[in-house]
């Protein structure tokens, strides 16, 4: 018995030392093969040529190299070495005939565009701060230079990046080497402890009624600025610095206001507002008091100039850039003793209406917002005294002012909306001013009253209530002074990354709250 064990691991051995010779035999046959040292390899446009490496390729072998695109990268047939032509993507195929076998092996080339790449940079920088910026080429030799777009603003080491900011402002830096450039704009800031005026700028007029509604910056950090001067529309654009680039007027012989503004990345800008006039920059109208659009350029020029509305008069609450790059506003539009919202959307490079939509009942109705969905659709708030006609809404059963809500499809139709009534929460008015999408699909909806309290809603996507919750905003109530004066007062409401949102309005003084 023990013989016979002794003979079965010998055997066992001897079997186990075969096979690893045999393995070995094979992987060494197969790492002899001849390959390229790579398989993937990025080259630049006008850049240096690149040769192709091989392992295992013994002397005599005869070797092809061919590229099935050659308009984006050529290669010497023999030498293996590549030229970049164009951007753009190639196979390189090298056939190989050695020790009387062939073999076929494949490299894929990607041909880039020379290019800088920021590597070190910063957004912000506080007055007397220095930051040193880097970058890295790719696809060029060469040192970098560096520079800024204001000296006035701060200094920059030409060799090195080092930027010493001087005053606040707006900053363009640049680096470059061969004509390619990488930018990377910086603004500089006054340290919190020591704000102070930077600048201040009168708009000057020679006629007594002079009324600012809108300011708004634009992409390139000018800032423009309308209203209503003696009863006609203006626009004035005011530099970075505090300087009036020039000031305009609009409209025609009856009165015209300049309500809204939305600059445009291009450095136009959208003045949106109302007009009586029917001549002028008036090119037709509808009724006693029309919406108004009209688009300038940079210096000022009108380029396109439209009225929307219906036979009473309109007015303007709010106007969005949709994400095809065109216009939707809304406002209320009056029609004898009646009111009612109504929803517009128009091209954007003409003003031509591309659809209309009003939503009315027996009461008033306005929407005093209103914003994208992520769904191309749009989510609108405002208020609502009608319980008839389009509305047919679960909480509300008798006439009287109150919170709506309502999500519309890409073209304005209505897809669901709800009301919430005053005596919900005892307040003596309540209407919706912001509603903003989260990031789960919900909606968060704002509400505010005349004396201070506020409620925030949150509606599921498909207009179902989550919950609410009142916020008291006021340290006083409102005060008769003649008219009403109003102490406290929700304005508007926005989303924070960590998924809460900030409320904010007045009561002798600002009042911030932040919710989760």
């Amino acid at each position: 018995m023990r013989i016979k064990l002794i003979t079965y691991l010998k055997w066992f051995c001897i079997i186990a030392v075969l096979s690893i010779l045999g393995l070995a035999a094979v992987t060494t046959a197969a790492s002899d093969e001849p390959q390229v040292s790579i398989n993937d390899k990025i080259i630049y446009k006008g850049y240096k040529e690149y040769k192709i490496q091989m392992k295992n390729l013994s002397e005599g072998a005869a070797v092809l190299f061919t590229s099935n695109n050659t308009k984006v990268a050529k290669v010497n047939g023999k030498s293996g070495i590549v030229t970049p032509v164009n951007k753009g993507k190639a196979i390189i195929t090298i056939k190989i005939k050695q020790n009387g076998k062939s073999y076929t092996d494949k490299i894929n080339i990607t041909v880039k565009n020379p290019y800088i790449k920021m590597i070190a940079s910063i957004s912000e920088l506080t007055v007397g701060e220095s930051f040193t910026f880097k970058a890295k080429t790719y696809g060029m030799d060469g040192s970098l230079k560096w520079s800024i777009s204001d000296n006035s603003l701060a200094e920059i080491n030409s060799s090195n990046g080092e930027l010493t900011s001087k005053k606040p402002g707006w900053i363009t830096i640049t680096s470059v080497c061969k004509g390619i450039k990488a930018n990377c704009e910086v603004e500089i800031k006054v340290p919190f402890d020591k704000y102070e005026d930077i600048w201040s700028y009168t708009i000057k007029s020679e006629f007594p009624k002079m009324v600012l509604y809108s300011v708004e910056q634009a992409p390139n950090h000018n800032i423009y600025v309308s209203g209503s001067e003696n009863e006609n529309a203006f626009v004035a654009l005011i530099s970075p610095e505090g300087k009036l680039l020039w000031k305009n007027t609009y409209g025609g012989s009856d009165i015209d206001h300049a309500d809204l503004l939305l600059p445009l990345e291009n450095g136009d800008c959208i003045i949106a507002g109302g007009t009586y006039s029917n001549d002028g920059d008036i090119k037709s109208s509808y009724g006693k008091c029309d919406y108004w659009l009209f688009r300038i350029d940079q210096k000022g020029s009108i380029l396109w100039s439209k009225c929307y509305g219906g036979g009473g008069c309109d007015f303007m609450e709010c106007i969005i850039q949709t994400s095809d790059g065109n216009l939707v506003f809304s406002g209320t539009s009056f029609s004898q003793v009646l009111m009612y919202a109504t929803v517009y959307k128009v091209d954007i490079n003409t003003g031509a209406l591309i659809w209309q939509q009003s939503y009315d009942g027996s009461g008033s109705e306005v929407f005093k917002s209103i914003e994208e969905t992520s769904d191309g659709g749009f989510i609108a708030t405002g208020n609502t005294y009608s319980i008839d006609g389009n509305f047919i809404f679960r909480n509300k059963t008798e006439q009287s002012n109150a919170f709506w809500i309502s999500k519309l499809d890409c073209n304005g139709s209505m897809e669901w909306q709800d009301c919430r009534e005053v005596d919900e929460y005892n307040v003596s008015f309540l209407g919706g001013i912001a509603t903003h999408e989260t990031s789960d699909g919900s909606f968060l909806s704002m509400a505010a009253s005349y004396d201070g309290n506020s409620v925030l809603y949150k509606y599921s996507s498909s207009g179902r209530l989550i919950w609410s919750k009142e916020l008291e905003l006021k340290a006083y109530d409102y005060r008769w002074q003649g008219d009403i004066n109003l102490i406290a007062r929700t304005y508007d409401m926005q989303l924070t990354e960590d998924g809460g949102c900030i409320c904010y309005g007045y009561s002798y003084g600002g009042t911030l709250i932040k919710l989760n």
